[in-house]
C-alpha cells in the first residue's frame, strides 16, 4: 500500500507541476473582478474548420504529451518524446531554475519507511530560502512559520545564479515573489500522508537565461501572476482518489531570443482539476482532467493558436494510454469538442468536423520549445 500511494502522488505531482503554470469576428469577454488581470476577448468561430486549428493549439498548450508521459513514465530525460505537442511548459521551465529547484524539493512528497512526508522549514533560514546570488542582490522581506505552514516574500535585483550542472548557463532574476506552503494530513486505509498546498504570487518578475554569456530566453510575469495548488485524497470502496486543483490568474511573457519568437499569455481564474483514481490491484490510475476559466495567447510571429478563449467542462476528459482523451466533452467559446476513442469531433453552430487524434494535434503545433532543452541536468 505504501509504494502504491507513493507512486500515485509522485506521478500526480509531476503532472501538476507542468499543468499548474503552463500556458497556459469576436465578442467582448466578461471582466474579471481582479483589476490587475487584462480583459480577455473571446474568439468567435465561424465554422468547425475555423475552430479546429485554434482548438488544436489549445490542446497542444494544455493537453500536452508531457502530462501523459509524466503520468506513464515514458519521457526520456525529461524531454517530450511525442510529435505534434512539442511546447515546453512555462511552469516546468521556471520551476527548474536553480533557486526554485531547491525550494520545490519540499513540494514533492518524500518517501521513507515511515511513509510520505511534506517538509516545512523549522526556521526562516535565508541560506535556504534565498537564491545564491553571484552578483546582484536578494532580500528576504518577510517570513512567517506556523504549524505545518510557511509564508515568505523575497525580492531580487539582477541576481545572477549559475546552473550547478552547467557553469556556462546562468539565470538573472529580478522582481518580488510571495510563497506559501502548507502541509495537510490525510488518513485512510490504515495509513496517512501529508500533502502540500502551495501558492505563489509574483510581482513584476523577470527571469533571463544565458548560455555562453548570450541571452537565450526570457520569462516575465508582470504586473502580477498568481497560482494556487490544492490537493486532497480519500480512500473509499478500495479506490484511492487524488484530487488536485490548480487556479492561475495574471499575465506572462515568454521569449525565445535565439528563435525571435515571443508569446504573451493571460489567465483569468483558469482552473485545472486533475483526478487520479487507483483501484487496489491495478498498476495504472484512472486519469481525468476538467478545465474552466479564461485565457489568451498573442504570439509574434503570429501563431495559428492565438486568440482568446473561455472553456468549461461538460464531461471530464478521461485518458488511457493515448495522447488524446478517449472520452469527454468541452465547450470552448462557441464550439463544442467531443473526444470519442481516437476521434475528436468539433461542432460549431450545428456543423461538425471529425478528426483523428494525431491529425488534430499536428494541425497547430506549439511554437515555443523552451530554454531547458539545451540545459544539462534539467
Amino acid at each position: 500500500m505504501k509504494s502504491f500511494i507513493y507512486l500515485t502522488f509522485i506521478c500526480s505531482s509531476v503532472a501538476v507541476m507542468y499543468l499548474a503554470l503552463n500556458k497556459c469576428a469576436s465578442k467582448e469577454g466578461s471582466k474579471s473582478s481582479d483589476s490587475s488581470i487584462q480583459p480577455i476577448t473571446t474568439t468567435n468561430f465561424t465554422s468547425p474548420e475555423d475552430a479546429s486549428k485554434k482548438l488544436s493549439g489549445t490542446a497542444n498548450s494544455i493537453l500536452t504529451a508531457r502530462i501523459l508521459t509524466a503520468r506513464m513514465g515514458t519521457t526520456d530525460g525529461g524531454t517530450n518524446t511525442g510529435s505534434g505537442m512539442s511546447g515546453a511548459p512555462l511552469a516546468h521551465e521556471i520551476l527548474l531554475s536553480p533557486h526554485l529547484k531547491k525550494y520545490t524539493k519540499r513540494l514533492n512528497l518524500k518517501h521513507s519507511d515511515e511513509g510520505n512526508t511534506c517538509e516545512i522549514p523549522t526556521k526562516c533560514d535565508e541560506t535556504e530560502l534565498l537564491p545564491e546570488c553571484e552578483s546582484g542582490t536578494a532580500k528576504l522581506e518577510s517570513c512567517k512559520i506556523e504549524t505545518n505552514k510557511i509564508t515568505y516574500t523575497i525580492s531580487t535585483n539582477s541576481c545572477k545564479e549559475s546552473e550547478p550542472d552547467d557553469p556556462n548557463t546562468y539565470f538573472i532574476y529580478s522582481g518580488r515573489g510571495t510563497f506559501t506552503q502548507e502541509c495537510k494530513e490525510y488518513s485512510f486505509a490504515g495509513t496517512s500522508t501529508l500533502l502540500s498546498q502551495f501558492s505563489v504570487a509574483l510581482e513584476n518578475v523577470k527571469i533571463d537565461i544565458y548560455q555562453q554569456n548570450q541571452k537565450i530566453y526570457e520569462y516575465e510575469f508582470s504586473p502580477n501572476f498568481s497560482i494556487s495548488l490544492n490537493s486532497s485524497v480519500e480512500y473509499k470502496n478500495n479506490i484511492l482518489s487524488v484530487i488536485i486543483n490548480i487556479v492561475s490568474s495574471g499575465s506572462a511573457r515568454e521569449k525565445d531570443v535565439k528563435g525571435n519568437i515571443e508569446q504573451r499569455s493571460n489567465f483569468d481564474n483558469f482552473k485545472i482539476s486533475l483526478s487520479l483514481e487507483y483501484q487496489e490491484g491495478t498498476t495504472e490510475p484512472g486519469f481525468s482532467i476538467s478545465l474552466s476559466g479564461k485565457y489568451s495567447y498573442n504570439t509574434s510571429t503570429q501563431w495559428c493558436g492565438d486568440g482568446g478563449f473561455e472553456v468549461s467542462t461538460i464531461e471530464p476528459l478521461k485518458f488511457t494510454d493515448a495522447r488524446c482523451p478517449n472520452q469527454g466533452k468541452l465547450k470552448l467559446n462557441n464550439a463544442e469538442i467531443r473526444f470519442e476513442g481516437n476521434n475528436i469531433k468539433i461542432s460549431v453552430d450545428g456543423k461538425e468536423e471529425s478528426l483523428k487524434c494525431e491529425e488534430f494535434l499536428n494541425s497547430c503545433p506549439y511554437p515555443l520549445k523552451g530554454a531547458f532543452n539545451a540545459v544539462p541536468g534539467t
